[in-house]
C-alpha cells in the first residue's frame, strides 16, 4: 500500500495533492507553490450544464464537453454533490449505447449470414424476429451496463485507496455517470464499420471472401475503443483525485 488515504475533511492541493490543513486561502501550497484558493474557494468547480438546467440542448452541450474537452470538463466538475441529473445523464447515454451496440451486433450476425456458403434472403418473419431480439438485447444490455458501472465504481475506489489516493465511491460514480458519454462515438463507429461491410457485400463492391479483412478491421475498432475508454476514465480520475469541492 502506497500510504494513508487522506480523509474527506482534509484539504488537498489540486495541483500536487499536498495536504493544506490549517493554511489560509491567501497563502500558497508549501509543496508546489500553487495558490491555495485555486483548490478551495476559487477552484472553479460546479454543476454541469445539464444539472443546472436539464434539457435536450444542455444534454448535447454537456455530452460534447465530455467528449471534446474531457480534461477541462472534469477539472470543473463539482465532486462533492449528488445531483440526480447526473444519473439521468448516464441512463440516457446507457440507453443510446445499448441501442447502438445491439445494432452493431445484429449487423455482425447478418454479415456472417451474408458470407456463409448458403446465404438466403431474409423474410418478413426474420425481420420481426430480429426486431424482437434487438429490443430484448438492448434492454438487457442497458441494465447490465448499469450494474457494471456500479462495480467499476467500487473497484476504482478500492484500487485508489490501495495507492493512497482519495477517490471515494460517490466521487468515482459521479465521474462514471459522465464517462458514459464516451460510449457514443464507439457505438457510432462500430455501426459504421459493421453495416458498411455488409452493404458493400450486398452491392458487390467487395467480395464475400473478405472475412479476414473485416475481422482485422473490427478487431482494430475493439482495441482502439478499449484504449479510448481507458484514457477517458483515466482523465476523469486524474482531474478529481485531489478535488475538495
Amino acid at each position: 500500500m502506497a500510504g494513508a488515504v487522506p480523509s474527506e475533511s482534509d484539504i488537498l492541493c489540486e495541483t500536487c495533492g499536498y495536504t493544506l490543513n490549517g493554511l489560509p486561502d491567501s497563502s500558497n501550497c508549501p509543496e508546489c507553490g500553487a495558490a491555495i484558493s485555486q483548490s478551495t474557494t476559487q477552484s472553479g468547480r460546479g454543476l454541469t450544464g445539464f444539472e443546472e438546467r436539464s434539457g435536450l440542448s444542455s444534454f448535447i452541450t454537456t455530452t460534447l464537453a465530455v467528449l471534446l474537452r474531457p480534461t477541462l470538463f472534469y477539472r470543473a466538475l463539482a465532486t462533492r454533490t449528488d445531483h440526480p441529473a447526473a444519473a439521468w445523464f448516464a441512463q440516457r447515454h446507457r440507453f443510446i449505447a445499448s441501442l447502438l451496440f445491439c445494432s452493431a451486433a445484429i449487423g455482425y450476425g447478418l454479415w456472417l449470414e451474408s458470407i456463409s456458403r448458403r446465404p438466403r434472403d431474409l423474410e418478413a418473419s426474420d425481420f420481426l424476429a430480429l426486431l424482437l431480439l434487438y429490443f430484448i438485447c438492448s434492454i438487457g444490455l442497458f441494465f447490465f451496463m448499469g450494474v457494471l458501472t456500479r462495480f467499476a465504481g467500487w473497484l476504482s475506489s478500492l484500487e485508489s485507496a490501495y495507492w493512497g489516493m482519495r477517490l471515494p465511491i460517490p466521487v468515482v460514480r459521479r465521474c462514471l455517470h459522465y464517462h458514459t458519454a464516451s460510449y457514443l462515438p464507439i457505438g457510432i463507429v462500430a455501426n459504421i464499420v459493421v453495416w458498411s461491410y455488409r452493404w458493400m457485400i450486398e452491392v458487390g463492391i467487395i467480395s464475400r471472401g473478405t472475412g479476414v479483412t473485416f475481422a482485422y478491421t473490427l478487431s482494430g475498432v475493439v482495441i482502439a475503443s478499449a484504449a479510448y475508454l481507458f484514457l477517458m476514465y483515466l482523465t476523469a480520475m486524474r482531474q478529481t483525485r485531489y478535488a475538495n469541492v
